[in-house]
């Protein structure tokens, strides 16, 4: 294992069951599964605002490229209680319940100690009084040690109630975090890079049943000429491992590792089993959208989210905000041991080709941050995170005036539910989402995670430059519900 996390489309570590062996994992596919009965059932109690139904649509055909403003500020300055001192009294009342972010993530016991504590901690930003107990764990996480750096960002019913910073974003701790800090997220950016691939098919009207060769003609080889968009989004497309021709391919061969990919044959038959696509996500559906519309996934991305001064989502950050890019650190020694402990498994043969993706030297270079690598590669901040999820299920939202109606229910609709191969679980899919009883989102591996939650009507994003587990975005969103009443 190398010194730091894989940049991998995991999102759980230490609660992965074992992955399966000998053959595809079980699996519902699309068809079954991507109508009204197929979403999980808890959603009596839920009222999200504007969430369109999940039923199976079809792509109805092209949609102009939109510039859309993620990131909105209006919550009345009245309503918010400045946090701007560097210390704090108190920790937070109790320990979290334990509650378990979407797609499994495990709720550890996370930062509240209820004890008093005298620590400064750079905390910085806003929060409603009737939240401000997010503060207190925050602050509490930085003064353990069990964070070094994060931002979160919660918006309730149409506005920011949490927009906040905490810690550093270097090891010298010369650099407070800051609102419009960067981070790279990993996982969580799986869905922004679906969204460019979907606004890019409906650009070219293709309807998302269409083989991928028909797009990408490299990619019929070795028995894959049937494998579609919807599987490749869904994580059906049966690669989530780079082959072992890879091998020797630089991680930033771009045109090396899409090559290796159209020329391998799937592990199981397409469509016929579920494994998350670790680091292969982004280059198959680069690939895709390369054939659609003759740019990469990357520029349709810059496209549709408009690059103005302070821009919060990134696939390649640009030279002039690099400052604002937080180092990546390991929070645990051997935090990656369960994906890399049998070379042989899924995983593990997932997380180390292309070779270095798990250094922190070669996650913190600049070249690394300047590339894409839809994957894995998304650097953002935690406002920008939280106000695409707040507006994620709005139907009048700018997701849904990008997709239009029946994609934007399709993006959010389950398409796949089985033992996926590479998470060690049942998981349901989406187009590039995670989706539970109760949420929809995405978590990455080392502790980043955001989602909406249908069932309490709130968005939140947390992200981290500490490599390590999930505990601490569940304590915030412990201390979240309960203000909700939850």
């Amino acid at each position: 294992m190398g010194p730091t996390p894989p940049a991998g489309g995991v999102r759980r570590p230490g609660q992965r069951a074992a992955p399966r062996q000998g053959g595809p994992p079980q699996l519902t596919s699309g068809a079954a599964t991507a109508g009204p009965d197929a979403a999980p059932s808890r959603r009596a109690r839920e009222s999200p605002r504007s969430r369109p139904e999940p039923g199976r649509a079809r792509n109805r055909g092209p949609r102009p490229l939109h510039r859309v403003a993620w990131s909105r500020s209006d919550a009345p300055a009245a309503l918010l209680c400045d946090v701007r001192s560097n210390s704090r009294s108190s920790a937070a009342s109790r320990p979290p319940r334990g509650r378990r972010p979407p797609g499994g993530l495990r709720a550890g016991r996370g930062a509240a100690s209820g004890r008093e504590v005298h620590v400064s901690v750079p905390i910085d930003g806003s929060v409603e009084p009737r939240f401000a107990a997010v503060r207190d764990v925050l602050a509490d996480l930085v003064e353990t040690g069990k964070e070094t750096g994060a931002g979160v960002s919660v918006w309730h019913r149409g506005r920011e109630v949490v927009g906040l910073s905490a810690g550093w974003t270097d090891a010298a701790r010369s650099r407070p975090w800051r609102r419009d800090t960067l981070v790279n997220v990993f996982s969580v950016g799986k869905p922004l890079a679906a969204l460019a691939a979907l606004v890019a098919f409906a650009r070219r009207k293709v309807d998302l049943d269409t083989p991928v060769a028909r797009l990408w003609p490299d990619y019929a080889a070795a028995g894959k000429e049937r494998t579609t968009l919807r599987q490749m989004l869904a994580h059906q497309a049966g690669q989530p491992a780079f082959p072992a021709s890879a091998a020797g391919v630089g991680a930033l061969d771009d045109a090396g590792l899409r090559a290796a990919l159209a020329a391998a044959a799937p592990e199981h038959r397409p469509g016929a089993g579920v494994a998350e696509h670790a680091l292969t996500y982004g280059h198959l559906l680069d690939g895709a959208v390369r054939g659609a519309v003759g740019v990469p996934l990357a520029g349709v991305f810059a496209e549709t989210v408009p690059e103005r001064p302070g821009s919060g989502l990134w696939f390649g950050v640009p030279e002039e905000s690099l400052h604002r890019v937080a180092d990546l650190e390991v929070g645990t020694p051997h935090w990656t041991a369960d994906y890399l402990a049998d070379p042989d498994s899924l995983p593990a043969r997932a997380l180390t080709v292309p070779h270095g993706v798990l250094h922190t030297g070669f996650l913190n270079s600049t070249a690394w941050r300047r590339a894409s690598f839809p994957a894995v590669g998304l650097h953002a901040s935690a406002s920008a995170l939280g106000a695409f999820y707040a507006s994620l299920t709005d139907g009048e939202g700018p997701v849904a005036r990008l997709l239009g109606p029946a994609l934007h229910a399709e993006y959010l609709s389950p398409q796949a539910r089985g033992v996926d191969g590479f998470v060690g679980r049942d998981t349901v899919w989406t187009l590039g989402f995670q989706r539970d009883d109760e949420s929809v989102g995405m978590g990455g591996i080392g502790g980043s995670a955001a989602w909406w939650s249908f069932r309490h009507g709130y968005a939140l994003a947390y992200l981290t430059r500490r490599m390590a587990d999930h505990s601490r975005v569940a304590a915030i969103a412990d201390e979240v519900e309960k203000a909700l009443g939850a």
